[in-house]
């Protein structure tokens, strides 16, 4: 998306080497200090990271204002051990209770610049929606940009719907360029969030382990993305992208171009909080 657009250069890396501020060894020019956004795409598990990495990436972020774009399973990562990445995403995976369906969702900010292409402020969005713990996230502590409509949920969460709903969605598609590297780049002069091994059960019931959180919530108050700032760091969050079907929906990469642009500082949006809107 940036090589389509101009507006970034983009580098791409599976590992985190480069979450440093510091040396990362021989022949290697770039570390956090290189770029103005990072974006984790998919990037669910525990990334290898030292003590001294964290502090780096959470500084970049916090204390440079360098933006971050979080995209779908980036919620479900480092669940364990690193709660500073929990409090800068927003939150952490609890469940996707209704697996793969076509979710009647809500654009609460249409005036976001990620949010203002939808055609409109209801619709049905098919993909794997995430809800984050409700220990976790608060909607008074960011900007809910898209959220599910509670009123038009299944009743019966889990059930998985036929796959010819996602071939109807593919048909429909108003011709999205192919999904690849344009749709899970880095930003700024940024890189990718790097990934690091499978991650574990919602809840595990083992001594220290966070409760069980099975996504369905007393508040009915289902987020799909949102805006905040952390520190001086502007941050996105979209559930968006758990298929490959969902990089050639053109409504999709628009949403995360524009995500990535505002986290740059190349347009301007509201993380103020508000009460749901109905």
């Amino acid at each position: 998306m940036g090589n389509e657009s101009g507006l970034y250069d983009s580098e791409i890396r599976t590992d985190t080497k480069w979450i440093s501020k510091g040396n990362v060894g021989s022949g290697e020019a770039h570390n956090l200090d290189w770029y103005d956004a990072i974006v984790a795409v998919n990037t669910t598990g525990i990334w290898q990271v030292n003590d001294q990495q964290k502090k780096d990436f959470i500084s970049a972020i916090r204390d440079d204002g360098k933006g971050f774009v979080a995209v779908h399973g980036a919620l479900d990562t480092n669940r364990t051990g690193w709660p500073e990445y929990t409090e800068m995403v927003g939150g952490v995976f609890a469940a996707h209770p209704w697996i793969q369906f076509w979710a009647p969702v809500i654009v609460e900010d249409p005036s976001f610049p990620a949010m203002r292409h939808f055609p409109n402020q209801r619709m049905l969005i098919y993909d794997e929606m995430y809800v984050p713990r409700a220990d976790s996230w608060s909607r008074s502590k960011v900007n809910v940009l898209m959220r599910m409509d509670e009123n038009q949920l299944p009743a019966e969460p889990g059930t998985l719907q036929p796959f010819a709903s996602a071939q109807a969605l593919r048909a429909a598609a108003r011709g999205g360029a192919a999904a690849g590297d344009a749709g899970r780049g880095g930003a700024g002069r940024g890189g990718r969030g790097a990934p690091g091994g499978p991650g574990g059960p919602a809840g595990r019931g083992a001594a220290g382990a966070p409760a069980r959180d099975n996504g369905i919530h007393p508040d009915k108050d289902y987020a799909l993305a949102w805006s905040k700032m952390y520190g001086k760091g502007r941050v996105f969050y979209s559930s968006l992208g758990h298929t490959k079907l969902s990089w050639t929906q053109p409504d999709v990469k628009k949403m995360y171009l524009e995500g990535i642009k505002w986290t740059l500082g190349l347009t301007e949006g509201s993380t103020a909080t508000h009460p749901k809107v109905k």
